[in-house]
């Protein structure tokens, strides 16, 4: 029999574990249907034409007449030019000269240059061309989609007029209606005629962008192409070595004359900038102003408050100059406000970061690091000035020369300072020593590389590690701010938050572990664009996310697989989040009923996890409309593998639905007693007296009986026994117990406490004492109650008797001669 049990068992479980493959296997094969399924044939019938207008009915051409003249003067009201496309018109001109002018300006330079970065100045400089151009495009061909719309209605109108103009023509209608046909259609040529007129200006427009657009494309090619050209050489001498080099220098009128046209360019580009972002450059000014505002008035608060913690003080000395934090943050947030930026604004944005950095940074670091700050932001500034210097002369290949002398004796007199006070200490201490030897590397190759005359290699590492360190340092201030804003502003916010008052520091942690995380990813990235990786890396990763693979018929690629992860990873967060904030601070402060609060959170977190995977079904590129093939699968394995897994999910949604308990409830389930610490769709966690977490499955609270002593807001009843001696005054007794629970702050007044007399015990008189209590702290009153009682008998002079038992001994003759003459000896018993 146990044989025959076990093969049932195990042929039972293969059983399921086979039909949970086959659900499996037909959701993998409703989520790729959507991949493989042919295209729809070439050789299908044409669909049939459109049938004819119908004619109006002669009853309703005098009303149909009037509503068409009226939406004839609609339309003819707003042939009036867009205000977007006059703009464009208005402004191609110009930007046409100013492309030109840039053109010509950067034919020679490019041709001429060995430097990446002024490569990558240049063909961004070109991109703002290009995003001009294109929103232009863009705008044109909204205002072109309109005139067509309009043009189809138009023709609509006509043919259903000139049928119906032909369909009365032998009818002998009065002369005033076929004369309203008449000018109802002289309308309609009308109107058709002006918006074919502004179509074909709005195409004439649409052709000189087109053909700008052209020639921008032109010089993007051609700047990619000598990217492409220097990336191949960069490692090649360009130039003479250094013993060599300073044989022929230019003029001082030369140089000169190339600052001047340097100055030039860089006054256009701003401008350029400028005109192009005006909203975006308010949006900066206005986060600036709003996070001043915030940093002075809690900095101003907390001073008032006084004798702050430790964590507020370090706050504190991060925040003692509001403006220039507020400052710091508002320029690093750069990147994410505008779509791109120049390289001499990139420049600007670094050069004014300096001042908050100095003002900001040294008291946060030990003694012997704030010189370092000092040092790196001096080599910083710099670098920037040596790239504002024209390329090729024999100054900033000096410059560069003695920045790089510079940047290895300050690396290398890191050397002595102690570990724990160094910068990069301080900023990355698991990276540290390894920076430290890294940098040292670089500068020191980028010194044999100028010396040697391959400049543009070390025009590329000096800059590349120094921008690096520095942004780095940036980064590393503004988490410093921010993480002070918030270990400010949490305890503020205690009041009126219900998330800041309970789990002020877990959303302190978290917060702080998000900045640090999106700190470095923004340092990673900048990094990896100084060294110029960033585009060959990114390339390489498209192309590997866009490779496919085949499983069986069904295509699939590396970019689907891992779309599809970062959906379900994202909505999995996002749910989590929004269930957390519904059930910690909005829904308390809605009047909802005893446990709803609880089910719309779960029912919001559920639905978002759907909506999240079916978008990410859609971000794989699975056919959302087969879902119908899922859901049969998904049937199939109700029937067999997945029935305990059902069978608590429903019990799950009647808990949600039907609330017989909530969370916090006190339930007892057979002999284990425990509160409720979350109702999940599969199964509850109860956390037991013990302060173990018990997950129970839903199916087991629906089918069995659970105690729940905390429905209701009746108050718990508690009993203890208290024996008393026989011949005890009851009513003495009845008084002194009454008043031992009244004494007690936790016991209710009402209902009122009792004394019952229980029983007639063998040793003493079985006294009750009943009292009511919440149910929160019932143990513990239990225990207080109990000892109130035995020192308020003591001091009544009342006494507990213990257990009694006579024994009654019955002694034969012999035993009592044996007793009375013990030395006697005894004879043996005969037989």
């Amino acid at each position: 029999m146990i044989v025959a049990a076990a093969m049932e068992g195990a042929a039972m479980r293969w059983m399921r574990s086979r039909c949970l493959f086959i659900v499996l296997l037909a959701v993998s094969a409703g989520i790729l249907e959507g991949q493989t399924s042919p295209p729809p044939s070439a050789s299908a019938p044409p669909s049939a034409s459109a049938p004819p207008p119908s004619p109006v009915p002669v009853s309703q051409i005098l009303p149909e007449a009037t509503r068409a003249e009226t939406r004839l003067k609609k339309i003819q009201s707003r042939l009036t030019v867009d205000p977007g496309v006059t703009e464009v018109q208005e402004q191609l001109p110009t930007l046409q000269k100013e492309f030109d002018q840039w053109r010509a300006s950067r034919q020679r330079p490019l041709t001429n240059t060995r430097s990446l970065k002024l490569t990558h100045a240049i063909s961004k400089e070109c991109f703002f061309f290009q995003t001009r151009s294109a929103s232009w495009n863009q705008r044109l061909e909204g205002s072109s989609k309109k005139i067509d719309a309009f043009l189809k209605e138009l023709s609509d109108i006509r043919d259903t007029w000139v049928a119906t103009q032909r369909a009365v023509a032998s009818e002998g209608l009065p002369q005033a209606v076929t004369q309203r046909i008449a000018s109802l259609l002289a309308l309609v040529s009308q109107v058709e005629g002006q918006m074919k007129e502004q179509r074909r200006a709005l195409l004439s427009l649409q052709q000189q962008v087109t053909a700008l657009q052209a020639d921008i494309l032109d010089a993007r090619e051609r700047i990619e192409a000598t990217e492409k050209l220097i990336g191949a050489r960069l490692f090649q001498e360009d130039s003479p070595p250094l013993w060599n080099f300073f044989s022929s220098t230019e003029m001082p009128t030369a140089v000169a004359k190339q600052f001047e046209g340097v100055s030039l360019d860089y006054t256009v580009t701003i401008r350029q900038f400028l005109a192009l972002n005006p909203e975006r450059v308010v949006l900066q000014v206005l986060i600036l102003l709003f996070l001043t505002t915030v940093l002075v008035g809690l900095n101003r608060r907390l001073t008032l408050a006084g004798s702050p913690s430790a964590e507020i003080e370090s706050a504190l000395r991060v925040l003692r100059h509001p403006f220039f934090g507020a400052l710091l943050v508002s320029l690093l947030l750069t990147p994410l406000i505008y779509p791109f930026t120049p390289t001499i604004i990139n420049a600007l944005i670094m050069i004014i970061i300096v001042v908050p950095l100095l003002k900001l940074l040294p008291p946060l670091l030990p003694a012997l690091a704030r010189w370092i700050v000092y040092a790196l932001t001096g080599l910083f500034v710099l670098d920037i000035m040596r790239s504002l210097l024209p390329e090729g002369s024999a100054l900033q290949r000096l410059s560069l020369l003695l920045l790089t002398v510079f940047g290895l004796a300050a690396a290398w007199y890191t050397r002595s300072i102690p570990k724990e006070k160094r910068l990069m200490h301080a900023v990355a201490p698991a990276v540290g020593s390894l920076a430290k030897v890294l940098i040292q590397a670089l500068f020191a190759l980028s010194l044999l590389a100028n010396v040697t005359g391959r400049v543009a290699f070390s025009d590329l590492l000096i800059s590349a590690v120094l921008g690096s360190l520095y942004s780095a340092v940036a980064l590393y201030a503004a988490v410093r701010v921010l993480n002070a804003l918030v270990t400010v502003a949490i305890p503020q916010l205690a009041p009126w938050s219900n998330i800041a008052r309970t789990h002020g520091d877990l959303v302190n942690a978290r917060l702080k572990t998000l900045f640090r995380f999106f700190a470095r990813l923004m340092w990673l990235v900048i990094t990896l664009h100084l060294f110029r990786v960033l585009n060959p890396i990114t390339n390489a990763m498209t192309a590997l996310l866009r490779e496919q693979f085949s499983i069986g018929l069904a295509k699939l690629s590396l970019g689907s697989i891992v779309a599809f992860g970062i959906t379900l990873l994202v909505t999995y967060w996002f749910s989590r989040t929004v269930r957390f904030a519904l059930r910690e601070e909005m829904l308390p402060r809605l009047l909802l009923a005893r446990g709803a609060s609880e089910a719309v959170s779960l029912l919001t977190y559920y639905t978002l996890l759907l909506i999240g995977f079916l978008l990410a079904l859609a971000a794989a590129g699975a056919d959302i409309s087969r879902v119908t093939i899922l859901a049969s699968a998904f049937g199939v394995g109700l029937g067999f593998g997945l029935q305990d897994v059902v069978h608590n999910f429903v019990s799950g949604l009647i808990l949600v639905f039907e609330r017989p308990f909530g969370a916090g409830d006190l339930l007892q389930k057979q002999q284990m007693w425990g509160w409720v610490k979350e109702v999940g769709f599969r199964a509850t966690v109860i956390t037991t007296v013990d302060g173990a977490d018990v997950i129970v499955p839903n199916s087991e609270l629906t089918s069995n009986e659970v105690v729940n002593w905390s429905r209701t807001a009746k108050p718990r009843r508690g009993d203890i026994s208290v024996p008393v001696s026989y011949g005890t005054d009851f009513h003495q007794a009845t008084l002194v117990l009454k008043e031992a629970a009244r004494k007690h702050p936790e016991v209710l007044a009402l209902p009122e406490p009792e004394v019952l007399l229980d029983r007639f015990g063998e040793n003493s008189l079985n006294l009750t004492l009943r009292f009511f209590t919440r149910l929160e702290v019932f143990v513990r009153v239990s225990s207080e109650l109990t000892v109130g009682v035995y020192d308020a008998l003591k001091a009544a002079g009342i006494r507990i008797p213990f257990p009694q038992r006579d024994l009654h001994v019955h002694w034969s003759d012999v035993d009592k001669e044996i007793l009375a003459n013990p030395q006697k000896p005894q004879s043996p018993p005969e037989g």
